[in-house]
């Protein structure tokens, strides 16, 4: 799907890309993020960016590393593309009324993410 996806690109929309769409693959997203967010001067430590990627630090450190106090957020917010060095960083996420969240069941974000509910 995402190779037909980038077939279909425009050569303007692939120049905003800045990259060939052959570079493009599955753990793009996953991978630039993290390479991002670790290229940040002050930014999240190694560990807090695996953990939030989902990797396994090995079992023995699976065990007993864990998120520091706000470190899922600090990822979080920074591969979400929030400008770090400015106060746009500490912007509130979407608020939405209780006729939309009456409607966010589990089934429904199971549906939405793969595997939220693990």
């Amino acid at each position: 799907m995402l190779r037909r996806v980038i077939s279909g690109l425009t050569d303007d929309e692939i120049d905003i890309l800045s990259c060939k769409p052959t570079d493009i693959g599955t753990h793009s997203l996953r991978k630039g993020s993290s390479s991002y967010a670790l290229g940040q001067v002050n930014g999240p430590t190694p560990v807090s960016v695996y953990l939030r990627m989902g990797q396994s630090l090995g079992k023995l450190k699976d065990r007993y590393i864990h998120f520091g106090e706000g470190a899922d957020q600090l990822c979080g917010r920074m591969t979400a593309g929030l400008p770090f060095n400015s106060e746009q960083f500490a912007v509130l996420s979407p608020h939405f009324p209780p006729t939309v969240t009456d409607q966010m069941t589990s089934e429904y974000w199971n549906d939405l993410v793969s595997g939220f509910a693990n």
